[in-house]
């Protein structure tokens, strides 16, 4: 597995191995971005299959970028409601973490509000198909 900037765009490529060498038979492009901050592969979701996910920044973004590998193809993890487009979750950073107990790892992010200094902060929960951030969950972080 591999991240890397390309075109100033975030891209993922996972390698297997092909009886005698790897070969790169997955890629998928992200979110814009000039750095990584973090990538991770594990089942984040109790569903049976591997995420990668990759924390990433650029000049004035940063956000978490979520695949599933499914049969040697990337696929985006989505999410809806907040600050999250396709598979990419924050506006101002987000991270993974385990706030329940449930073995399940929800996404929380910072949004921008409509005034550029009133952020907002969402944790997106697994609800078996998507990451959905719960109705009236954020708050202000300014």
């Amino acid at each position: 597995m591999f991240a890397m900037i390309r075109d100033e765009r975030l891209r993922v490529e996972v390698a297997w191995w092909e009886g005698t060498d790897h070969a790169i038979l997955a890629v998928a492009d992200g979110a814009q971005a000039n750095r990584i901050e973090a990538i991770a592969a594990s089942d984040i979701n109790a569903d049976g299959q591997t995420e990668i996910a990759v924390r990433h920044a650029g000049e004035d973004r940063a956000g978490l970028d979520l695949w599933a590998i499914v049969r040697r193809v990337l696929a985006e993890v989505p999410g809806r409601g907040g600050c999250v487009k396709g598979n990419s979750f924050g506006e101002q950073g987000a991270r993974l973490a385990d706030n329940d107990g449930d073995d399940v790892l929800e996404i929380t992010g910072t949004c921008d509000g409509p005034i550029g200094f009133l952020r907002t902060t969402v944790t997106w929960r697994w609800d078996g198909e998507v990451y959905r951030a719960n109705e009236g969950n954020g708050r202000r972080a300014n």
